[in-house]
């Protein structure tokens, strides 16, 4: 089955994962806030968020002075407070994305990036929106270069799967920052580390379509192309081949200028000596079994390509097997002349196909009372048959 997938498939397999995720409650429902009863908050009226907003700033300034103090567990619990009981106001926006800050500061990434991700949701046009979203993917990537374990393997910090839901909102989050590609990019590498071959190359293939032309996208090119040959390497299915072939191909045509271009084309004559070398192999299979044919036909493939690891080789044994059987020989001929008629449309003197003959007559004009005259009827019917056994035959008659 083919692996090089298209970022159709890869929104449709995202579709169905968001709908697994709905019909199946997991930790990562906190961060998308599924399955969750959204409070209503009741709009005041301008007198009345004059008021809060007074009282918000009184409440935020004594969490800020807990901050200041290294207080951090009652300044959280002032925020907090901040953000339940006066949620509109500007006062709430900066509390609650204090709430993730001092979480980081913590040593709490995960709880940090839920509260940012609730920051996020709720103050869109709060100017701390971009810093969240780069505290968000700097909280993800934190998880993806340090991969510690705990004792034997167990307690890890967190789960591939959360790790993707992380790197997936923060795209969500802000589809056209500098963040989202990058998040995209690295949804690859976490698949690709757990073994997911397909989701890797859809996480990958989405970076290529979604931002091309940009270095993000071509270090996505390279690690499709690095991915598939591995799988081209551990196969001998042709079109594991030729999809690395293709791949490699697509990245030398898109960024041939880029760095990695060189390893890319290192990779495309691997390729071929691999092909080269397997050619051979089946050529002297076929050889050894006295299916000379079959073998001079894999080594006829060997000999297509000059210069090959395998073509001294493959031309010596081709040389045996046709002094073996003159009837592999193979007798190209001199191809018969055929003389080129003419192009008459070059000549000078060559006006084109005659034209063709119409009739130049026009209607003539009825002038004279004859020409309108009806035509009169036939006043006498046919004659009827004649019987032969009659002894007359019957009379006409004239019509009334």
């Amino acid at each position: 089955m083919s692996v090089y997938l298209s970022r159709t498939q890869y929104g449709i397999t995202l579709a169905v994962a968001g709908l697994l995720l709905i019909g199946n409650p997991c930790p990562a429902d906190a961060i998308l806030g599924f399955g969750k009863k959204h409070k209503t908050i009741k709009v005041p009226s301008a007198g009345e968020l004059q008021g809060q907003e007074v009282s918000a700033n009184q409440m935020m300034a004594e969490a800020q002075a807990f901050e200041s103090s290294s207080r951090n567990s009652k300044a959280r619990k002032v925020y907090k407070s901040v953000v339940k009981n006066y949620p509109l106001t500007t006062a709430a926006a900066e509390s609650q994305f204090r709430l993730g800050v001092l979480l980081e500061k913590d040593n709490k990434p995960k709880k940090a990036f839920e509260e940012y991700q609730k920051f996020i949701d709720s103050y869109k046009d709060s100017s701390r929106f971009k810093e969240a979203i780069k505290r968000q993917f700097h909280i993800a990537n934190y998880y993806l270069e340090n991969r510690k374990t705990g004792f034997l393997g167990f307690g890890a910090n967190i789960q591939p799967s959360d790790l993707i839901e992380f790197f997936m909102q923060v795209s969500t989050n802000a589809p056209y920052s500098p963040e989202a590609p990058k998040s995209l990019f690295n949804v690859g590498v976490v698949n690709n580390r757990s073994g997911k071959v397909t989701e890797s190359l859809i996480a990958f293939r989405s970076v290529v379509e979604e931002f091309p032309g940009t270095p993000i996208a071509a270090k996505a090119q390279y690690e499709i192309v690095q991915i598939l040959g591995s799988t081209s390497q551990d196969s001998y299915n042709p079109a594991n081949s030729r999809q690395h072939r293709e791949a490699a191909e697509d990245f030398l045509n898109q960024y041939g200028g880029d760095a990695l271009a060189s390893d890319v084309k290192a990779e495309l004559g691997k390729l071929e000596d691999r092909d080269l070398e397997q050619a051979f192999n089946i050529g002297r299979f076929y050889e050894k079994q006295g299916k000379l044919r079959s073998a001079a036909v894999y080594y006829r493939e060997v000999l297509e390509h000059p210069g090959g690891k395998y073509y001294a080789d493959s031309k010596a044994r081709l040389d045996k097997l046709e002094a073996l059987d003159p009837t592999l020989v193979r007798h190209t001929g001199t191809p018969r002349h055929v003389e080129t008629p003419p192009d008459l449309n070059k000549r000078k003197d060559y006006l084109g196909p005659p034209p063709p003959k119409l009739d130049a007559s026009t209607p003539r004009m009825r002038t004279s009372p004859a020409d309108v005259t009806p035509i009169a009827p036939n006043t006498l019917e046919p004659s009827l048959p004649i019987d032969p056994t009659a002894s007359s035959s019957p009379t006409p008659k004239t019509a009334n």
